[in-house]
């Protein structure tokens, strides 16, 4: 289709302009052959609307025991089409275009179908939509083109380099002239600030929360509330006095100095999936953007955030760590002592004061002398790091350092168990936290006693994503520690007057007396319910305390699950992905494998190897020493069996046997005893780099040696790297840096066994019982092969004996 003549348009009169917008409108719809066989073909299970309502109701639950349905209502969804180049202006519904609403909800279906699976489905298909409807307004507004299909490639290539340019969304559209309207409409009362925002109070600060559909129904394009400029944001403040409502913290709205690589991404990403779809409706007839990584890269000046969780450095671990501790052990005696004082001067006051409101029994709160003394004594007392404590930040004694507020020490401890637990266990935000009104996260007696092993405790956790039910962890003194403190901090929030809580018996009733919410001590906040904690808004005051100023962490909570994985997977030489695995509750490895891995396009500086292992040096190289003494001992150790003849198998005794025969060349070995000359052998080994890691099948002995790491079974060309977290039986055995011995052959023959006993139990799934099949054969010729080395490598090592009396005497004792 021809674009319109923009010229010719601008001559027209209005019933002429009309008209012409009708034509084009026609025209567009031109050419579209009947859909509705096609339509019934690709319609997904979770797209549950007929294909000729404008109300599209989507299936976007993620537990199956429960119905979530979200719907995109294209009659109200609007486009911003007026434009210097449009012929048509203002605010139009989408519907308005029969091409463009085919499209809308092809584009659902599709993208219903991509996420499927996805725990993130709704959130997911709102952002492609979003980015979809605000692209069309641009192609509206900036190019006077109609229909998808008559964009060309640099026509994509513009809207690119617009969006690099202004940033993003927000600065591609100029909604300042009509946000400054809204302003003036609310100055003269034409427009009720409710319609626009709500606001709250936070500890003296203020903050609003724009109406979730203000900027799609204003400006027609669905733009995030917290992408609202900050001008705005302070002008609405004006509109509200002291009526505040809700408590979701607003970003400041800054503009931006660039834009993040999943920002880009995640454009470009929702745009190509216009290519994807049917040529019998409107569609991109070229592929908008190949190569969309390395043009996400190029957006983000060739900074690459991959949308992976970032690394937590050692140094913001050790700095967070070290606050956590202090507010959990050292400081929390002398807090909750303070909260405790508050508590009992608040039941007092209302006791005696009953009539009075809530804002003379607060200001009388604050300003009590005798609770002030109180609490400076306890400062001292319990060796706090400030001198007292007020109400709230509006009184003028108050300082974040030095006289915090009351609800800055319940956050800052709050922080401290949420950072503790999440860095020992591993959880993800919600599952500790929990989320709004579901009856999840960590509550008042979750904590249980293992029946079978006393000293250990058990935790009763709801796994938010893969499992989506409760199960029960082990957990370290540190996260039972931690847990204590918030049951003892949830006391002091319970309801005034009433007796200390005790733990409820019926499960379901307990689970639902949640943690990590809290009240700010005033008297307004016993009459309403606990506030739920939120880490984003109330983790700020903590960081800056521990003296975290890295820009990258950004209040964000997923890098201490992430940090958790790093030290789980790579503490110990052996490392068991599968552990990992299973303490996260993960179904797939491949979902492990991403906590423990950088992605291919993260800077070298942010990686793991750069990040940890340096810093590791610096700061543990003695440990790091002593642990390299061990381990040479235990290379040595092995060395001695092998040339005992006590273990032969894999393809590494050899390597070990062709070494001592070239160094018998070279020292005279008749003089030395057996024990000596492994030492030899070994220690020539280990210069050239070899170490030794054990498994359960046998060893790998590779280390960090370079001369032979290209021959190892887990080396993989694309990245260089040998991936030890591939080790099995069947992997290892053919390497030539494995050895095996009799307990690994024996470990193995358990293993069959157990996969003999599951084949044969026909109340197992056929399809269990294959899979132990296929297991079982491939275990015992790894067994066979294992045997067979063994034998050619003791009879390699007879031919060497012939000339050693020392190996011959060990083979002799064998």
């Amino acid at each position: 289709m021809p674009v319109p003549d923009i010229e010719i348009f601008r001559n027209l009169n209005k019933s002429q302009k009309d008209k012409y917008r009708e034509e084009v409108l026609v025209e567009c719809a031109t050419g579209l052959k009947d859909e509705r066989e096609l339509l019934e073909s690709i319609k997904s299970r979770g797209y549950l609307s007929d294909w000729s309502e404008n109300q599209v109701v989507i299936d976007v639950k993620v537990d199956r025991r429960k119905e979530d349905t979200k719907i995109w209502d294209l009659d109200q969804i609007m486009l911003r089409c007026g434009g210097p180049l449009s012929i048509f202006e203002g605010l139009l519904p989408i519907t308005h275009f029969p091409h463009l609403t085919l499209l809308a909800k092809v584009y659902l279906n599709d993208i219903d179908n991509t996420f499927r699976s996805s725990t993130k489905k709704a959130s997911e298909m709102t952002q492609n939509f979003n980015h979809l409807m605000r692209f069309l307004s641009w192609m509206f507004q900036k190019k006077g083109v109609y229909r998808v299909s008559s964009l060309t490639r640099s026509d994509f290539d513009d809207f690119l380099t617009d969006f690099e340019n202004f940033k993003g969304w927000t600065g591609l559209f100029d909604i300042e002239p009509e946000l400054r309207v809204v302003i003036k409409s609310l100055d003269r009362g034409d427009i009720n600030i409710k319609d626009v925002c709500s606001s709250w109070e936070e500890s003296g600060n203020k903050y609003v929360k724009i109406r979730d559909k203000f900027f799609e129904e204003t400006l027609g394009i669905p733009l995030n509330r917290n992408q609202a400029p900050e001008w705005f944001c302070a002008e609405l403040l004006r509109f509200h006095g002291s009526e505040f409502s809700n408590n979701h913290r607003q970003s400041d709205g800054k503009a931006k100095d660039s834009l993040s690589y999943m920002e880009a991404y995640s454009v470009i990403k929702a745009l190509n999936r216009l290519y994807k779809l049917p040529s019998e409706i409107d569609q991109a007839v070229v592929k908008p953007f190949p190569n969309a990584h390395k043009l996400a890269k190029k957006v983000a000046g060739n900074t690459v955030d991959s949308g992976r969780t970032l690394n937590l450095t050692l140094d913001d671990a050790i700095k967070l760590f070290k606050e956590s501790l202090a507010w959990i052990y050292d400081y929390w005696p002398g807090v909750q002592a303070i909260l405790q004082a508050y508590r009992q001067r608040l039941e007092e006051l209302t006791c005696e004061l009953e009539e009075c409101s809530d804002k003379w029994l607060r200001e009388k709160l604050s300003n009590d002398l005798t609770l002030k003394e109180r609490v400076s004594e306890l400062c001292l007392q319990y060796g706090l790091p400030f001198k007292g404590v007020v109400l709230d930040r509006r009184s003028q004694a108050y300082n974040e350092k030095d006289t915090p507020c009351v609800d800055e020490l319940i956050r800052h401890t709050m922080t401290a168990c949420f950072i503790m637990i999440a860095t020992n266990h591993g959880r993800r935000l919600n599952e500790v936290i929990g989320q709004g009104t579901l009856p999840y996260g960590f509550y008042f007696g979750c904590i249980k006693n293992d029946e079978e092993n006393p000293e250990l405790r058990l935790c009763d956790i709801y796994v938010e994503k893969t499992v989506k039910d409760w199960c029960i962890f082990y957990i370290n003194n540190l996260v039972k520690d931690s847990v204590c403190v918030m049951e003892e901090l949830s006391q002091i929030f319970r309801p005034l007057y009433a007796n200390k809580k005790t733990y409820e018996s019926d499960i379901k009733t307990a689970r639902k007396d949640k943690l990590f919410v809290f009240r700010v001590l005033t008297p307004a906040s016993f009459t309403k319910d606990p506030v739920s904690y939120s880490y984003n808004a109330n983790s700020e005051g903590f960081l800056r305390r521990a003296g975290v100023k890295d820009l990258r962490f950004d209040h964000r909570s997923h890098p201490f699950r992430r940090f958790f994985a790093l030290l789980y997977f790579y503490r110990y030489d052996n490392p068991k992905l599968l552990a990992l695995q299973h303490q996260l509750r993960q179904f797939d490895p491949g979902m492990t494998v991403v906590y423990v891995t950088d992605p291919v396009l993260r800077e070298d500086a942010d990686k793991i190897e750069k990040i940890y292992r340096s810093r590791m040096e610096e700061h543990t190289i003695n440990e790091m020493e002593e642990l390299e003494d061990v381990r040479g001992e235990a290379f040595l150790e092995n060395v001695l069996q092998i040339l005992k003849g006590e273990r032969l198998g894999g393809h590494w005794p050899r390597i070990v046997l062709r070494l001592y025969r070239v160094l018998s060349q070279k020292v005279n070995f008749n003089e030395k005893d057996l024990t000596e000359l492994a030492e030899i052998v070994g220690d020539s080994l280990l210069r050239r780099g070899y170490q030794r890691t054990a498994y359960e099948h046998g060893g790998c002995n590779n280390g960090d040696n370079d001369r032979t790491r290209r021959m190892s079974k887990c080396y993989r060309e694309e990245d260089g790297f040998r991936h030890t977290e591939d080790a099995s039986p069947s992997q290892c055995q053919s390497c030539i840096h494995h050895d095996s011995g009799e307990t690994n052959i024996c470990l193995l023959k358990e293993q069959v066994e157990e996969l003999r006993e599951q084949i044969e139990d026909y109340g197992t799934p056929l399809v269990v019982r294959h899979a132990a099949k296929a297991e079982l054969q491939l275990l015992e010729r790894v067994i066979e092969a294992e045997k067979k080395l063994a034998d050619q490598n003791r009879e390699f090592l007879r031919l060497l004996a012939s000339n050693f009396a020392q190996l011959a005497s060990a083979l002799d004792k064998e």
